[in-house]
C-alpha cells in the first residue's frame, strides 16, 4: 500500500490491514454463491481500484511490485489488462445471477435474498475481519525506501 503512495500514510495502513478481510469475505461469498451479486459486484468495485492504482504507479514510471498476495511480480500493462478482464467476468456474473450450484438457490427458490443467507455471509465477513484483526496493530515508521524502486532513487 505505501508503495503507491495514493494515500496518506494512516490511511494506507489502515487500508492495508482491512482489505485482506475484505478480499477473504468476497472470495468466501463468491465461492459460495452467498448474495453472489453483492459479492460479484463488490469483487468487480475492487478490481477497478486495483487497476486504478496499478496504472498510476505504470503512469507515474515506477517498478514496484504489485503487492498481489506473496507474489513479488512487478507492476505492468499486462496485469492492467487481466484485471479488465476479470472486473468484465465480475459485471457478468452480477447480471447473470446466482448459479445452480449456489447457496443463494439453496436457500431460497423465489430468487430473493433469505434472511439465513444473509445472516451466514454476515458470520463469514465477522470471521474474516477477527481472522486479519489477530496480526499486529503498529503503524510502522515511514522509511526512505518507502518511495524507491528497491532501494533506488525515486523516480519523482
Amino acid at each position: 500500500m505505501y508503495a503507491y503512495d495514493l494515500l496518506p500514510r494512516p490511511a494506507s495502513w489502515t487500508l492495508a490491514r482491512a482489505l485482506p478481510s475484505v478480499e477473504l469475505t468476497v472470495g468466501v461469498l463468491l465461492v459460495l454463491g452467498l448474495i453472489a451479486s453483492v459479492a460479484s459486484a463488490a469483487s468487480a468495485l475492487l478490481l477497478v481500484t486495483f487497476t486504478g492504482a496499478v496504472s498510476i504507479s505504470l503512469l507515474r514510471g515506477r517498478d514496484q511490485p504489485c503487492g498481489c498476495g506473496a507474489d513479488q511480480r512487478l507492476v505492468s500493462w499486462r496485469l492492467v489488462g487481466r484485471n479488465v478482464c476479470l472486473v468484465l467476468v465480475s459485471v457478468a456474473l452480477v447480471r447473470a445471477g446466482p448459479g445452480l450450484a449456489s447457496l443463494d438457490r439453496a436457500f431460497d427458490a423465489s430468487g430473493s435474498t433469505n434472511p439465513f443467507a444473509l445472516a451466514l455471509a454476515a458470520a463469514i465477513c465477522l470471521g474474516s475481519v477477527w481472522m486479519g484483526a489477530l496480526g499486529t496493530t503498529r503503524i510502522p515508521a515511514r522509511t526512505s525506501a518507502d518511495r524507491t524502486n528497491f532501494g533506488e532513487a525515486a523516480h519523482v
